[in-house]
């Protein structure tokens, strides 16, 4: 199943260097989903159902979408965005900390 979620939005008629920046773009989002998940459990043990919680929930919401975007072929926006993710979602959560406490 690794694999087959590696391979969306690869397909035989791409160069192999493409093929390689899909499967590379879709690990690093399999592996921010999994630690957005291993976070998820200890801020819903913590605080409930806050903010934290559903702002971490959007943001796997917002990652599934990025292999999405793969398999529709927008490999570049989905690139940027993963590659920007997370220093942008570091910055709106201590924004967010700050304001709500």
């Amino acid at each position: 199943m690794f694999n087959r979620v590696l391979n969306i939005g690869v397909n035989s008629e791409m160069s192999q260097q493409l093929r390689r920046q899909i499967k590379l773009t879709n690990s690093v989002v399999l592996l921010l989903i999994l630690i957005a998940l291993m976070l998820l459990f200890p801020i819903v043990f913590e605080d409930g159902w806050g903010i934290g919680a559903k702002a971490d929930v959007l943001s796997i919401f917002l990652l599934i979408s990025l292999i999405a975007l793969n398999h529709k072929g927008f490999y570049n926006f989905s690139r940027i965005v993963a590659s920007t993710y997370p220093s942008f979602i570091t910055m709106v959560a201590s924004i967010l900390i700050k304001h709500y406490n």
